[in-house]
């Protein structure tokens, strides 16, 4: 049995404000498989974001603590590091592009000097080859005329430029596990495409595992082999892209397939999710979607469901997931 390079069991990360504790990720568990993509999809304030930044060990502490779970890499469970071996994990083994490229790139240093300190910071080399590999990244990311582009700062830039450069520097040390957080964010629909083509063929090229996190249910459709649906700081549904996307098993799922416009139905009015992701501070009792759900009953508002597992693929939290599956059956 193959061993998985990745395994998260009951994760749960809580906020600990003036106004009570923010329960931003309470009791997920995934596994993957070197090579594998990951998309986590959700609406926005659902956990996906707390998900990535707990894996990588970036919540700050305080207001934000991961209070229980385990998060294996390779058979090391990151949570039992201390800061120094965290250091080193990060960059060489999990890596990470984060949400906005213009936020997260250093804007008076050049992006060559950016990627240079992160190679040299991991890697036992001078700053010679570390340039030469910096250029070379830049090429790999498809940035025009990479050797002068490494000696221009981020404002130089555009956006989509500035994701590939993101992309390189996430790359600059070959991990084993990439982390996309929101990766095509403000981009147009050509650059989006660009981006996403280019992290399958670097996937291929240095064998990696991905982790992709967006709203967007085309890009999870298009880059996913794994996808897990996020609600209120849970998992509820995970399953393998065929299975979620031909049988979805949870409301909410199926209410975030209906909702995205297809062309068939051009003109019509758009199917919406009624309501709004429940404040985490007031969450409510029961199943956490029982408010906007149509199939709730009593036991969704009074009992909290466990994650059931469908078969060997699919896992979905929900009472009523048989019921579900007989109307997407029909």
């Amino acid at each position: 049995m193959v061993k998985p390079i990745l395994k998260v069991e009951g994760l749960k990360t809580y906020f600990y404000t003036e106004d009570g504790v923010v329960k931003a990720v309470d009791g997920v568990s995934f596994e993957l498989e070197k090579g594998e993509t990951l998309g986590i999809v959700g609406e926005s304030g659902c956990g996906k974001s707390v998900t990535a930044y707990s894996l990588m060990r970036l919540v700050p502490d305080p207001p934000g603590k991961i209070v229980s779970g385990k998060i294996e890499y390779k058979g090391l469970d990151l949570r039992e590091l201390n800061k120094k071996q965290m250091s080193r994990i990060r960059g060489d083994g999990i890596s990470m592009i984060f949400q906005e490229p213009m936020a997260s790139l250093t804007p008076v240093y050049t992006v060559g000097k950016q990627i240079v300190e992160t190679i040299m910071t991991h890697q036992d080399v001078d700053k010679d080859t570390a340039r030469g590999r910096a250029v070379q990244l830049l090429k790999d990311v498809g940035i025009p005329a990479p050797e002068s582009r490494v000696d221009v700062y981020p404002h130089e830039l555009s956006g989509g430029m500035c994701q590939r450069v993101m992309i390189a520097l996430a790359l600059s040390c070959h991990p084993d596990i990439l982390i996309a957080d929101e990766p095509t964010t403000a981009l147009d629909v050509t650059v989006q495409a660009q981006i996403l083509q280019l992290m399958n063929d670097l996937k291929r090229k240095y064998k990696m595992t991905i982790i992709i996190i967006t709203h967007d249910l085309g890009v999870i459709a298009e880059m996913s082999d794994k996808i897990g649906v996020m609600y209120a700081g849970k998992l509820v549904e995970y399953a393998d892209a065929y299975s979620l996307f031909s049988e979805p098993l949870h409301p909410y799922t199926l209410r975030l397939i209906n909702s995205v416009p297809r062309l068939d139905t051009a003109g019509d009015r758009l199917i919406t999710i009624p309501g709004r992701v429940p404040n985490p501070l007031a969450l409510p009792q029961g199943c956490r979607f029982n408010n906007r759900c149509d199939l709730a009953d009593h036991r969704c508002r009074s009992e909290e469901p466990g994650f059931e597992k469908i078969n060997s693929e699919h896992f979905v939290s929900c009472f009523n997931s048989k019921q579900q599956f007989s109307q997407v059956a029909h």
